[in-house]
């Protein structure tokens, strides 16, 4: 339940109301490589 505020559609949603929109699809290419990346750690931890 609290993971559903850490979701990509609501990072974007912030994302695109405080970030500059010229630097908007940097922040989100960003982010979705932060996303991405933070799941690798995850996996050895986890298992």
């Amino acid at each position: 339940m609290v993971q559903s505020g850490t979701t990509y559609a609501v990072i974007y949603g912030v994302i695109t109301r405080r970030v500059d929109p010229a630097r908007r699809s940097w922040a989100m290419g960003v982010t979705a490589a932060a996303g991405s990346f933070g799941q690798f750690p995850m996996v050895p931890v986890e298992s």
